[in-house]
């Protein structure tokens, strides 16, 4: 029984490709992404505080900043527009996530010594 020659001419699939995720690869990213709120886990405002600025005043940082600004400002709403109330709510949500992250970055505790202020 020879083997069977991929149909392409690129070499076909690389290894893994299109196979499908067992259990344990699934509840290892979901546990990966597990969000970090304030009050979890021992997080708190002040480290989500330093957590923002330190991503985010840096030149790099200060770059994505303005673009994810940017991004979450979303299009322009036209005149035929202004009555469609889901696009009113999406962008409303998204300005939502823009103000917040400013939000997260300039909300200093107030248990912060000037010392530990960042930026």
């Amino acid at each position: 029984m020879s083997e069977e020659q991929p149909k392409s001419g690129r070499g076909g699939k690389r290894p893994g490709a299109g196979r499908k995720p067992n259990g344990s690869d699934i509840a290892a990213l979901v546990e990966a992404l597990r969000p970090i709120k304030v009050g979890r886990d021992g997080y708190q405002k002040l480290d989500r505080y330093r957590d923002a600025r330190a991503v985010f005043t840096s030149e790099a940082g200060k770059r994505i900043l303005s673009q994810l600004i940017d991004l979450c400002e979303g299009p322009v709403i036209r005149e035929h527009e202004i009555d469609n109330h889901a696009k009113l709510a999406y962008r409303q949500g998204m300005r939502f996530v823009g103000i917040q992250v400013l939000a997260w970055m300039n909300d200093i505790p107030s248990d912060i010594t000037p010392d530990e202020r960042i930026g």
